[in-house]
């Protein structure tokens, strides 16, 4: 449908990628608004394992995406080079690609077309999804009963038949992704369409090819799992699939800890010819997931980081002669148009509450160090005709407030950046053990701008306030001063909740709904309450807020990924 450039942003001063659509197939009303709704779809999309898409739009050429310029390799040429992936390699880019797609769902999207060839992965390992060209989301559906449409050999079984599809079916496509990458081939066989369809249809998975490449036999579940025919008989979500990946990268040494925060380049294990199939009876305990995994593959872990020691931890890239050389470590600090960007290191970090903290892997990005001030939003609504929005507090360096979710993802994209997920900032707040505070496990009176005896004016400070209060990585005002919008779609409050927000945001036209999108917010402000307790809360309770609500104490900071 389009032909793809390699272009420059003059005005963001980056290279980008712009897809054009050909005149051919923009004539064709049809396809023109597929390729749309691809750039819609794409353009609300902020995740690290998900490709930046910065604008859509069209001009005398025709409909144009431009995204950024990913460097790497896809996934495709990766397996075709060297067959299968290492169990550990392997899951740890499928926990990327797992996690992309549960906000995908979580925002109402189904990709319906996942296959090595729309994943890129970076040198450092680091994997993000793309093409959206048939991906379907809340109103832009435009594909009817009946109609078929996706890759063949990654196709649910309701996909081929022309049924309903839902967030199963991008789970099924899953299972294959990730057999693909552990056997070096597909759990399905067939010289034409129609012979792939039937075995798809009527045959088991070609289990044995998986066994040939010593999967441990709790992942060869997993596996099945995602694959079974019937869309019940799956995961119902992403969600125990993630926890099951997290749970396997976490469970492990120090060692293993450290390799992982070094995002090794995806290892790869010579092909070898797959026995014939036989049946295999399929995993229904999906709930169990997490828990067998974490159990059978200690011993598996244990062997993995013996044999580690015996080979440095060196991240490699290969040169276009072919050699190997050691990758240039990211720098700590970087100078982006959102302002200092500091280096939050990839790996394990314990998340959530403290009393029962969620194992969660996250691979490195940058953050910035300040909240976005007003003089550096003042700037993005001049330059993009944006209104300013109203501050009671005025002052370059003070953070920008009364902005919405969309006002902050907008920025994000005029910086060539994105909004943080909840799991990011709060690592970013809380460091990898997550200390109960940005500096520690014990609350500092004067350590950060809430509403306690050392600051009893309940007043906005400057982004570069409070430097006593830096977390671990140096970001500034982690707690307090202003919440901070992350992108993390959340639930929206039910019952009285509900009744206490729709009057708190009774100026909302049209009123406020329990329907529409809610995004979390994190790290208290000035008028947040004194108690330490509830000050530790604000970093990682799920405290959820309308896309469209702005308030005075409400602003936001920015990621970027490592490239």
């Amino acid at each position: 449908m389009s032909e793809v450039y390699l272009a420059y942003d003059a005005r963001a001063d980056r290279s980008v990628v712009v897809k054009l659509m050909r005149p051919e197939q923009a004539s064709d009303p049809s396809l023109r608004e597929r390729f749309l709704q691809e750039g819609r779809l794409a353009c609300r999309c902020s995740h690290p394992n998900i490709i930046t898409t910065y604008v859509t739009d069209e001009d005398e050429c025709g409909p144009y995406i431009v995204m950024e310029r990913l460097q790497g390799q896809c996934l495709r040429d990766i397996l075709n080079a060297s067959g299968a992936m290492s169990v550990r390699d392997a899951i740890y880019v499928a926990s990327q690609v797992a996690q992309a797609l549960l906000y995908l769902h979580e925002i109402g999207i189904l990709h319906r077309d996942i296959k090595p060839t729309n994943i890129f992965v970076a040198p450092n390992g680091h994997a993000k999804i793309f093409d959206f060209g048939i991906a379907r989301g809340g109103s832009f559906g435009l594909t009817r009963a009946g109609d078929v449409i996706g890759t063949p050999n990654y196709m649910a079984p309701e996909q081929i038949l022309g049924k309903p599809v839902d967030e199963r079916t991008d789970i099924y496509s899953f299972g294959v992704l990730l057999f693909e990458m552990l056997a070096g081939s597909l759990p399905y066989q067939g010289a034409t369409i129609e012979q792939i369809t039937a075995v798809i249809l009527n045959a088991p998975p070609d289990v044995d090819a998986l066994r040939a490449k010593q999967v441990p036999e709790p992942v060869i579940k997993l596996v099945l799992a995602c694959l079974e025919k019937a869309p019940d008989n799956r995961p119902q979500s992403f969600r125990p699939i993630c926890d099951a990946f997290s749970e396997f990268l976490a469970s492990n040494s120090p060692e293993a800890t450290a390799r992982l925060a070094a995002q090794p380049s995806p290892t790869v294990v010579p092909s070898r010819a797959a026995p014939e199939p036989k049946k295999s009876t399929p995993w229904k305990a999906v709930v169990a997931i997490a828990a067998i995994v974490v159990v059978a593959v200690l011993g598996f872990v244990a062997f993995e980081l013996l044999r580690s020691r015996q080979q440095p931890a060196v991240s490699t890239s290969t040169t276009t002669a072919g050699e190997k050389t050691a990758a240039t470590p990211p720098a700590t600090t970087i100078q982006a148009r959102s302002g200092e960007m500091l280096l939050v290191s990839g790996g394990a970090a314990a998340l959530g509450d403290p009393a029962k903290p969620r194992n969660i892997v996250v691979p490195a990005f940058y953050i910035d160090k300040t909240e976005i001030s007003q003089e550096l939003y003042s700037r993005f609504a001049h330059e993009t005709g944006r209104v300013m929005p109203p501050q009671e507090k005025t002052g370059g360096s003070l953070p920008v407030v009364n902005v919405s979710f969309d006002d902050a993802t907008a920025f994000a994209k005029w910086a060539g950046e994105r909004l943080p997920t909840g799991d990011e900032w709060e690592k970013a707040a809380r460091g990898a053990n997550g200390s109960k505070f940005p500096w520690g496990d014990q609350f500092t009176a004067g350590a950060a701008n809430v509403s306690n005896g050392a600051n009893a004016r309940r007043t906005l400070e400057s982004v570069d306030s409070f430097p006593s209060g830096a977390s671990a990585c140096g970001a500034l005002n982690m707690l307090g001063n202003v919440w901070e919008w992350v992108n993390t779609p959340a639930k929206a409050p039910a019952g009285k909740e509900f009744l206490s927000y729709k009057r708190l945001f009774r100026d909302l036209n049209p009123p406020l709904s329990p329907s529409e999108p809610y995004y979390l917010i994190r790290g208290g402000s000035f008028s947040w309450p004194s108690n330490p307790n509830e000050l530790a809360q604000s970093l990682w309770d799920e405290t959820p807020l309308p896309a469209r609500a702005r308030t005075k104490d409400v602003g936001f900071r920015c990621a970027r990924d490592i490239q």
